[in-house]
């Protein structure tokens, strides 16, 4: 059991994305992104990983980001349905706009 946990536990992990010292979060979960947009976390960037071909969102991180991202994933975190819609939305454009840009 406890093999299983910490395994689930590191799928978390590499879903959440990651922080680095300087105050910034990315993720490439575009699900969190969304949650982390409708709970009031502004979107810095989208910023296109070349040697992985994936696109993450940048956050600017603070005290309480690690807190929503658990609360999140553990099913506990409520936001507003129709807020989480836009958010979705709107990053979903925001992507296609940096892909045709970069064509």
């Amino acid at each position: 059991m406890l093999k299983i946990r910490k395994t689930f536990q590191s799928q978390i992990d590499n879903l959440n994305g990651t922080k680095n010292n300087q105050g910034i979060f990315e993720t490439k979960d575009l699900y969190l992104a969304a949650v982390l947009k409708t709970s009031g976390y502004e979107v810095v960037d989208i910023v296109e990983k070349s040697n992985i071909k994936s696109r993450y969102f940048v956050f600017e991180s603070d005290d309480s980001l690690d807190s929503t991202i658990h609360r999140f994933w553990s099913g506990e975190l409520k936001v507003n349905a129709k807020r989480l819609y836009d958010s979705v939305r709107s990053l979903k454009d925001w992507l296609r706009a940096v892909s045709e840009n970069r064509r």
